[in-house]
């Protein structure tokens, strides 16, 4: 299983997969072309680029690098030829039937669940995770689980996956890429806004991204 990302709200990022007939594309060290490539970012992968360089119309974006995209435990930033950058919103949409999602929802139970706060007023986390979706109140919406299913195949989805989301809602985009799904969405109480996106295929989940706004 690859793990969670998350990244920190302040980070001016968007969501973005390559874009590359060679079903992946070069990390380099650099914002050029002859800098040292350090990984290489396959067609599965989902991750952030710089939105700032992207306007600006830089030729190389910065990305935020994490294992999925080098194999090891490094992180940091490297960047990518901007041709080869696809921002999920940009992409075309995924129309098909043979994919399947939806959160299981449910009203928000306090009771039993460990409540930690900032000043005895703000609550920065439940049961010792940050609450994704809430503004230091406690979340109205909580999942119970999401359902999947890939060709009428049902690819359980794990409790730790789906904890520390609330207020989420069964509203979001899907962009396939060869067997990959992408699911992706915003989610808010109203103002704890962050982005979720889902990487999934038959084996299960391969990624989930959030970002706060």
């Amino acid at each position: 299983m690859v793990g969670l990302l998350v990244v920190s709200p302040e980070v001016k990022s968007q969501t973005a997969i390559i874009q590359d007939k060679d079903g992946w594309t070069n990390l380099r060290k650099a914002p050029h072309g002859k800098a040292e490539i350090i990984g290489q970012v396959p067609d599965n992968v989902a991750f952030w680029y710089d939105v700032d360089d992207y306007s600006a119309g830089e030729t190389w974006i910065s990305v935020s690098v994490n294992e999925q995209m080098l194999g090891d435990t490094a992180a940091g930033e490297a960047f990518i030829h901007r041709s080869r950058v696809l921002d999920l919103q940009d992409a075309v949409p995924y129309t098909g039937t043979s994919f399947q999602f939806q959160y299981v929802l449910t009203e928000f139970n306090p009771t039993g669940r460990e409540l930690t706060y900032h000043q005895d007023s703000i609550l920065v986390a439940i049961d010792q995770q940050r609450p994704w979706g809430t503004d230091g109140n406690l979340p109205k919406v909580a999942v119970r689980g999401i359902e999947v299913r890939i060709n009428e195949m049902e690819i359980p989805i794990p409790s730790l996956w789906y904890e520390d989301l609330f207020e989420c809602s069964n509203t979001y985009e899907v962009v396939k890429v060869g067997s990959t799904y992408f699911v992706h969405q915003w989610n808010s109480d109203g103002a704890g806004g962050y982005q979720v996106v889902w990487v999934i295929d038959e084996t299960g989940v391969r990624q989930r991204l959030v970002k706060g706004i």
